[in-house]
């Protein structure tokens, strides 16, 4: 299955980083927005995975949106102590990164259909979440 991605980053202070579960493979943070976005989805009854999981790169979960399958993934820009890797936090606001991959099959990547773009449906209801749930949100773009 082929895979196209985009990603869009905002600063806030909402999310706890040393709240979170260690990520098994590095110190990287960002459970809290994962889980913050996969229940937002679930309660507006999309079909979402159980739980939030880890990976080298941060946190994700996957979700079905239109018939379509995607995993929303995120990280928090957070240094962690070498020693405990619990975070370094300075009481500043936190930038986050949500990122979308769209799965497609061979054939659709071949003849280039279906492909993610910054207007998909899931990103910018995922951006409108964002922006509707985060009290002290500073939204810093898309890349």
């Amino acid at each position: 299955m082929g895979i196209d991605m985009t990603v869009f980053r905002f600063e806030s202070l909402q999310f706890d980083p040393a709240s979170e579960p260690k990520n098994e493979f590095n110190p990287i943070f960002g459970y809290s927005v994962a889980e913050h976005l996969r229940m937002e989805f679930k309660n507006r009854g999309y079909n979402v995975t159980d739980d939030v999981d880890n990976e080298d790169w941060g946190w994700y979960f996957d979700i079905k949106f239109d018939d379509r399958n995607y995993m929303i993934g995120t990280c928090s820009y957070v240094d962690a102590d070498e020693e405990t890797g619990n975070p370094l936090l300075d009481g500043e606001p936190i930038e986050h990164l949500v990122q979308f991959d769209k799965h497609r099959s061979i054939k659709e990547k071949i003849l280039g259909k279906n492909k993610l773009s910054e207007d998909d449906q899931l990103v910018l209801m995922t951006e409108q979440i964002i922006k509707d749930t985060v009290s002290d949100i500073n939204f810093l773009g898309r890349d």
